[in-house]
């Protein structure tokens, strides 16, 4: 058999294809839920937004809710997945994977001073339970990594 450039080239090349055909894209990826316009920065980790999530949490190394409804903040505490956010979150809980929360994306934080006390607590029940089962909760500002 005559081994030419041309034919070690070739081997190359489909050597090279078949190494890197099963590998992730560069870093993990970590899913974005809320509208809110900023991203995390953490170093080396790639995002999909809420819109690309299909029920499948596998892909995803961890979940980041920017903000949240009322409703999707009570879903997310009972375990309900009504919305695409509240069923990534109720995913990921349930897959080990950690799950953070921004408190700018409570909305209900904003009316403390002027709501009911008795249905404010009741959502901050609600935050309460979601840190039970392991989410984190903190300022966007504060998020430069994790």
């Amino acid at each position: 058999m005559n081994v030419t450039p041309e034919f070690l080239e070739e081997i190359t090349r489909q050597v090279v294809a078949a190494l890197t055909s099963g590998m992730p894209a560069a870093g993990p990826r970590g899913l974005l839920v809320g509208e809110s316009g900023w991203t995390p920065a953490v170093s080396g980790c790639l995002w999909a937004e809420e819109a690309e999530y299909q029920g499948d949490i596998s892909p995803y190394t961890m979940v980041v809710c920017r903000e949240v409804s009322c409703a999707q903040l009570c879903d997310m505490a009972l375990g309900r997945d009504a919305t695409p956010a509240a069923c990534a979150v109720s995913k990921a809980l349930l897959a080990g994977k950690p799950v953070y929360l921004a408190e700018e994306g409570l909305p209900h934080r904003a009316s403390r001073a002027a709501a009911n006390p008795r249905y404010y607590a009741m959502l901050e029940d609600y935050v309460t339970h979601l840190t039970q089962f392991g989410v984190r909760v903190a300022p966007a500002r504060n998020w430069s990594g994790f």
